[in-house]
């Protein structure tokens, strides 16, 4: 079975070129590596080298792995968008111009003054596929650093588009062109498109988001569950014998034993925000490790719980000495809490 990988771009970031071509020697081994093991090859007449950075004198090194032989390039073009080495993009923008121009063009000789097709038609068609064209990558290459020439160049395609929707004369304003036809400048545009990606909505996409995954159950949520089973496959005593029942245990332990134990709970401060803490115990008193996780004030108690629980395991398995247990003991003060994880039931009381 093969797969196909498209795409794929490895980034190091360093104060010379000479520390960062060392730092992506090893990268590309260890993704050649990854493909042959996932069963993908990589095609090595695709395969760029960039080096982005202002100087005139520095010596832009290749790249050698252990099958291909790669050479820095002076433009390399990444998702559609051509990016240069100082990175001000006046290739991007000069391609798009060019491509967005042939359409106009063509479109300037289907209508006259005298005859020709409706205006709104022809607008409506140019904006959907040559100023998409244009102001493709747009939030990308335009900034504060854009130099004159590009708003320009920009600004005169968008003129013969104006040109191209109306049937005018070569004396009629620009000005008067762009109200009409109802195409604003070109600031406008790039503006339009920059503040899209800084809206809410999309720095809600560009979020790291807590997903909520729960197992199918057997039966419906609004159902009553029997927690005796439960509660006796997890070990639950009840906060009456829990001290008792936990002193007779430790007093069973072997005082050399490997097996970890780890203690968590989870709970509120004054101010409203959940935080939970875990500690891990090698035997029956050697400490290796706790930690601290703060949840905010979105996070009930219940759900801190869950999440300590997680984040307890997660850090005893990554322990060293895990290797050398035999059993992970987990103390929790909540039988709902153990229950939930155990049954495989909706693990939150509210989305995280």
């Amino acid at each position: 079975r093969f797969g196909y990988a498209d795409n794929g771009c490895l980034l190091a970031t360093a104060r010379t070129l000479e520390d960062c071509g060392h730092k992506l020697e090893c990268k590309p081994n260890q993704t050649l590596q990854w493909g042959h093991e996932n069963g993908i090859t990589f095609d090595s007449a695709k395969i760029e080298l960039q080096y982005f950075h202002n100087k005139r004198k520095y010596i832009e090194s290749s790249l050698h792995t252990r099958k291909y032989l790669v050479n820095p390039q002076s433009h390399i073009r990444w998702l559609g968008v051509i990016f240069d080495k100082k990175l001000n993009f006046k290739d991007q923008v000069l391609r798009a111009c060019q491509r967005t121009r042939v359409v106009t063009d063509h479109v300037k000789r289907l209508s006259n003054t005298i005859r020709g097709i409706n205006p709104s038609i022809i607008r409506t068609a140019l904006q959907g596929t040559a100023l998409a064209s244009l102001f493709y990558g747009s939030e990308v290459w335009y900034g504060p650093n854009n130099s004159a020439w590009v708003i320009n160049q920009v600004q005169v395609t968008i003129n013969q588009a104006a040109r191209a929707v109306l049937p005018v004369y070569k004396s009629t304003s620009t000005a008067a062109l762009l109200r009409e036809t109802g195409l604003d400048p070109t600031i406008t545009w790039l503006n339009r498109f920059h503040d899209r990606l800084n809206s809410l909505h999309f720095k809600w996409i560009r979020q790291r988001q807590d997903l909520e995954l729960s197992h199918e159950t057997l039966s419906p949520p609004w159902e009553k569950i029997d927690t005796t089973i439960s509660k006796l496959d997890n070990g639950a005593v009840g906060r009456a014998n829990c001290t008792t029942e936990h002193k007779k245990w430790m007093k069973t332990r072997e005082p050399k034993s490997l097996d970890l134990t780890n203690y968590l709970d989870g709970s509120t401060n004054k101010s409203g925000s959940a935080h939970a803490a875990y500690c891990i115990f090698r035997g029956p008193s050697k400490e290796m490790a706790h930690g601290f996780v703060p949840l905010g004030k979105t996070v009930e108690i219940y759900d801190a719980k869950i999440h300590v629980v997680l984040e307890g395991l997660r850090a005893a398995l990554d322990h060293p000495m895990a290797k050398f247990a035999t059993d992970l003991i987990v103390y929790l003060d909540s039988e709902e809490v153990a229950i939930r994880l155990h049954t495989g039931v909706p693990k939150s009381s509210s989305s995280v």
